[in-house]
Formats: structure tokens, sequence, C-alpha cells
């Protein structure tokens, strides 16, 4: 999954913040999860991204989960909310 490049600065900052409050240091983090002392450096400075994947095994090593919360409307040009009532439409008005 690829990120927004915006995003990037954002979860390394919300990253420092928990790791800061769990009183886990950088290097304790990735030594214990085996991650490049370097890439998470760059990750917590807003210079590199990590995957879903590796994202969740960091939040479950920190007892925390991740949430895909909505912020703004999608990129479609359709909801499928619209869409549904689009064919609702249509068939009410072609039913013999």
């Amino acid at each position: 999954m690829q990120l927004c490049d915006k995003n990037i600065p954002m979860m390394g900052n919300r990253l420092k913040d928990i790791i800061g409050r769990e009183k886990v240091s950088a290097y304790r983090l990735s030594k214990d999860l085996g991650l490049d002392k370097g890439h998470l450096s760059k990750f917590l400075n807003g210079k590199a991204e990590y995957s879903v994947k590796k994202l969740t095994i960091i939040a479950d090593y920190l007892g925390y989960d991740i949430e895909f919360v909505k912020r703004k409307p999608s990129h479609c040009l359709f909801s499928v909310d619209f869409f549904f009532v689009l064919i609702a439409l249509i068939f009410i008005v072609f039913s013999p």
C-alpha cells in the first residue's frame, strides 16, 4: 500500500509520541522487532515509510490498534450509496 507523502511525517510524529508515552526507545523498538535502525529513524523523521503490515506489527508491540478513519470523501466520482439509489430509480422508471 502506497501512502500519501504528506501523511508520512504525521505518522512518524504519531509514533514518536506513542513510544515516548510508552517509554520505549527507538533502539528498543528496532532491536525487539528486527527493524533497521536507520529506516526507523527516517520514518520517525518523515523521510521514509513502512508497509501497513510493518505498522501493524509495531502497533501490536506497543499495545495499539491501527484504525483507518475516513477524513475526507474518496476520489470516486460516485459514492456507492448514490450508485444504488441510481439503480433503484432506473428500475422504478423502467419497470412495467
